[in-house]
């Protein structure tokens, strides 16, 4: 009889590990199933970007985005393309004798951050409510056409 306890307990504790295997393994792929299932549902929606009839210009099948900008010496909104505001910005923050490497660097710098702002609408103080960006370093310096021609 001793044999068959010990044949008896032997397979019981098999059986405990064999639970206690199963337990990990449905804990491991379960708990981040979970996770990420209340991370997507926690995620916040983003709002839409504000867009306005004289926002979008199209020409030739292409959508071009347009930068309200507020020119601080005028105390006006002027409605600029982004690849013009882009240059505008690359021209008052860098001379042009620079190397051109550093004025494309300047540039996609400029771009990626109007196009953050927009993507996180992050237009708050504005001097102007129409304005997403001003053309001094509270933003990024901007010079209009005009002014890159008097220069």
């Amino acid at each position: 009889m001793a044999k068959i306890r010990v044949r008896r307990t032997d397979r019981a504790d098999k059986m405990l590990i064999l639970l206690w295997v199963v337990t990990l393994i449905v804990a491991t792929l379960a708990i981040p199933v979970i996770m990420v299932k209340r991370m997507q549902q926690e995620q916040p929606v983003p709002k839409p970007m504000p867009v306005y009839d004289d926002q979008l210009e199209t020409k030739r099948d292409e959508t071009k985005i347009v930068i309200p900008v507020y020119l601080s010496r005028r105390q006006t909104v002027v409605d600029v393309p982004l690849e013009q505001y882009v240059r505008g910005v690359v021209a008052a923050e860098m001379p042009p004798d620079f190397e051109l490497e550093a004025l494309k660097a300047q540039a996609i710098a400029a771009r990626t951050y109007i196009v953050r702002k927009i993507v996180e609408q992050d237009f708050g103080e504005m001097p102007h409510p129409r304005a997403w960006v001003t053309d001094t370093e509270a933003d990024q310096a901007y010079m209009t056409d005009e002014e890159l021609r008097a220069r």
